[in-house]
């Protein structure tokens, strides 16, 4: 077990049996540098057990020790972390050097040093964090790359450098289709094929270089094996055969991509409307811009439609932050971006162009330049006349946006609707999911979802706007849709 004399003293010694913990984790035992360990894999790997117990020991042993217990929510933490050393305290024994504390959830040893925690569900609390010494992150995969920023700008200390654990599982959370999509695998995996690696990140700091050094620790059940039963190991291996998706995660500890059971887009089928080829940009055809005003970043989906051989196309993307070459607005910058690719070049004259987007972009006050709309900074940039801006008076519901895509994906035949190499308009288009409300207000809230909002205002100015008005009815934009599918079929049998 483990042994302990005094532990009303600030630092305390304590004699611990090496068996207790294991083999594939003992080296985060040995002193190091490191600012985050990754300890991630499959199911029932040990991970949270081990950081349970590494934690403790740190509680008992260091001079200033104060845990932050991070979760997506902070109700779950009772139940996850917070057991999980209540549990393990009591088997070596040393319950009565700990106090667990439920209202808040707290977990203070005699020595003064403690654990706290911390729900992302509370942003105003996470912002409270002070002095923290250590920071556990459980189920890492939920968490957003707001919340750990959040978190990372809040964890400052007089204490030192602040060491954190990161544990996950490597599922790709709902709505990201490829883990090249995901923040986590982005900023810290994407470098190497490795599972078990050191690196470091250098940044600046009021011009002063900064390091950050992770670790990543990779395991499976298979390094927990004495304590998983063979119905549990059977489980996980039956998921081979009946969900090869969470095979990967759950059994191998593998990046798994999520599928999403409840797709907004339900009729978007990537064989039928998905192209791969460069998109031949045309000057004959009209050529429409939709734009999503998220003020960082602001967003532009592209497309053209050839009335001759009733073809939709949707060909490019266009995006900028503040952060933009310009040095000007987010919005400016993607007015000059499609000025320099297709106007400059003489792609597309400037008459062909046709705008539309977002209706709150009419509202007064918009941009930098205080006495422009969004509309009319779009218009002196582009060289553009009122009549080329199409926009409704109040944009469409999430739930009549939704039906009148779906439509369209649905009736017009294969090759006359086209996404032209756009993989991240695809990527919104496949995390799209409607919530309680049937809206995409949740989605929106965890992925963004700008990119897609400008290709619902560019699908509505194509199909929603009839007879040079636009419609509220969603049977006149269904009826129009099938009008346009008979074209097809009339024209596809004369060809």
């Amino acid at each position: 077990m483990i042994g302990i004399n005094d532990i009303s003293a600030p630092e305390v010694e304590v004699e611990i049996d090496e068996d207790l913990f294991l083999a594939s984790y003992k080296h985060l035992l040995e002193p190091n540098n490191i600012d985050i360990e990754f300890v991630w894999g499959g199911r029932d790997s040990g991970k949270s057990h081990f950081t349970a117990q590494k934690l403790i020991l740190d509680c008992l042993q260091l001079k200033y020790f104060r845990c932050i217990m991070i979760k997506k929510t902070y109700e779950s933490i009772k139940d996850s972390q917070w057991q999980t050393i209540k549990d393990i305290v009591e088997e070596w024994g040393l319950s009565a050097f700990f106090q667990f504390k439920v209202s808040p959830l707290e977990i203070i040893c005699t020595n003064g040093n403690k654990f706290i925690s911390r729900g992302c569900d509370n942003a105003p609390k996470l912002k409270s964090i002070r002095n923290p010494s250590h920071a556990w992150y459980e189920e890492g995969d939920q968490i957003t790359i707001e919340d750990f920023t959040t978190i990372s700008t809040t964890l400052r200390t007089n204490k030192g450098k602040v060491k954190q654990y990161f544990l996950f599982n490597p599922e790709l959370p709902k709505g990201v289709m490829d883990k090249k999509n995901f923040w986590l695998y982005k900023n810290y995996f994407a470098g190497t094929n490795d599972k078990n690696f050191t690196q470091s990140i250098i940044y600046e700091i009021n011009s002063k270089p900064h390091t950050v050094t992770y670790r990543s620790t990779h395991t499976t059940y298979k390094d927990n094996l004495e304590n998983v039963t063979a119905d549990r190991i059977a489980m996980y291996e039956n998921l081979k055969v009946t969900n090869p998706n969470k095979y990967l995660p759950y059994c191998l500890g593998e990046w798994g991509q999520y599928s999403n059971e409840l797709p907004f887009f339900y009729s978007y089928n990537h064989d039928k409307h998905y192209n791969f080829e460069q998109y031949r940009v045309s000057g004959d055809y009209e050529f429409v811009i939709g734009f999503d005003f998220n003020a960082n970043p602001t967003s532009a989906v592209l497309g053209q439609f050839n009335r001759h051989k009733i073809t939709w196309n949707v060909f490019d993307v266009i995006i900028a932050d503040e952060m933009n070459n310009y040095n000007v607005s987010p919005l400016a910058a993607v007015c000059l971006q499609i000025k320099e690719k297709y106007i400059e070049t003489g792609l597309i004259p400037a008459y062909k162009i046709r705008v539309t987007g977002d209706a709150s972009g009419k509202a007064g006050s918009a941009d930098r330049q205080k006495a422009q709309t969004y509309y009319s900074i779009i218009a002196s940039y582009l060289k553009l006349n009122e009549a080329q801006i199409i926009i409704r008076n109040a944009n469409l519901t999430h739930i009549m946006s939704g039906e009148m895509i779906n439509e369209v994906l649905h009736k017009i035949p294969k090759g006359h609707f086209n996404l032209f190499d756009v993989p991240d308009l695809e990527a919104d288009i496949k995390r799209a999911f409607p919530d309680k409300d049937k809206s995409l207000n949740d989605a929106k809230r965890t992925f963004g979802l700008h990119i897609l909002d400008a290709w619902r205002y560019l699908m509505d100015s194509w199909f929603g706007h009839i007879n040079n008005h636009y419609t509220g009815s969603i049977e006149e934009v269904k009826n129009n849709i099938r009008v346009y599918a008979k074209r097809i079929e009339n024209l596809n049998k004369v060809a």
